[in-house]
């Protein structure tokens, strides 16, 4: 799931990054936008790091809130849902591929304390990680 949706995410970085015939100020526009796609792809590969809008904008050279609105403007959540989102997903993944323990893969993904992602995992997931991993592995040996 986590490699499909960056997959996604590449793809659609791609397409907007090779248009050529926009107008001069679309291509402008274009060019403040592929900045932005550059820290998108910044986030998905270093997710598990401890990535704030500060060290972003240090590192990319843009106001913070200049990221913070871009993001929203683009995908349509803030930066911080943005990651949590990247975080899940590569949770979930490593939960139902490997026999790490929740709390290694908690650490793994980035969460820096167990409390916070037990708390983000319930709110997005409506389960435990032991409960989501127990659950989706049942239904995996259900349907073979």
């Amino acid at each position: 799931m986590f490699k499909s949706k960056l997959m996604e995410l590449l793809i659609t970085y791609d397409r907007n990054r090779t248009l050529k015939h926009l107008p001069a100020a679309g291509k402008r526009i274009l060019s403040q936008k592929s900045g932005v796609w550059d820290i998108i792809t910044y986030v998905s590969q270093y997710y598990q790091e401890d990535i704030t809008l500060e060290l972003l904008s240090k590192r990319f050279h843009m106001s913070a809130s200049h990221i913070s609105s871009s993001f929203h403007q683009l995908l349509g959540e803030n930066f911080h849902k943005y990651l949590e989102k990247i975080r899940l997903a590569q949770v979930c993944d490593l939960l139902l591929s490997t026999d790490s323990s929740v709390l290694d893969i908690c650490y793994e993904t980035g969460f820096k304390s167990y409390k916070t992602f037990s708390r983000v995992f319930l709110k997005n997931l409506g389960l435990s990680p032991s409960d989501y991993r127990k659950l989706q592995l049942n239904n995996n040996q259900k349907k073979q």
